[in-house]
């Protein structure tokens, strides 16, 4: 689908430069500048999208190395903060997720990547964050185990 955008906006700035160059002439100095501002602003938002979905590409590719180490990763699920790992967790990067293993209290929950920072490894309260999320989806998945 991207290549068929580009592709399609590669077209039409072809049409536009040669109609630009056809009725040169016609075209006043003030429209030539317009115009000439909306290319250059057309290329600043380009740019700033690029920087944008760099920074997000980095973000993603740190929050995966981090995983493969083994270092904590916390996650937003449900409202709910959650500690991540390979534990219980796989790496999906074709949806760029993690998955609950399906031997874990985790199964069927899948995270988006996008949902997740990296934890600082100085706090004590990570093992209790992750029983207390343990204990809160068993009781979601299973509601006969409510208190």
């Amino acid at each position: 689908m991207g290549y068929l955008i580009f592709l399609l906006i590669l077209l039409l700035l072809v049409f536009i430069f040669v109609l630009l160059s056809k009725y040169k002439e016609q075209i006043s100095r003030k429209s030539k500048i317009i115009i000439g501002i909306c290319f250059l602003t057309l290329a600043g938002l380009i740019g700033i999208y690029n920087i944008l979905q760099e920074n997000e590409s980095e973000k993603l590719n740190a929050l995966k190395s981090a995983f493969l180490r083994e270092k904590p990763i916390e996650c937003k699920y449900q409202g709910k903060d959650m500690i991540v790992s390979a534990k219980d967790f796989n790496l999906s990067n074709g949806t760029m997720s993690f998955q609950g293993k399906s031997n874990a209290s985790f199964s069927h929950i899948v995270i988006p990547l996008q949902d997740c920072v990296l934890k600082e490894q100085n706090t004590e309260s990570s093992p209790k964050i992750q029983e207390n999320n343990n204990q809160d989806l068993q009781k979601n998945q299973n509601p006969s185990m409510q208190d």
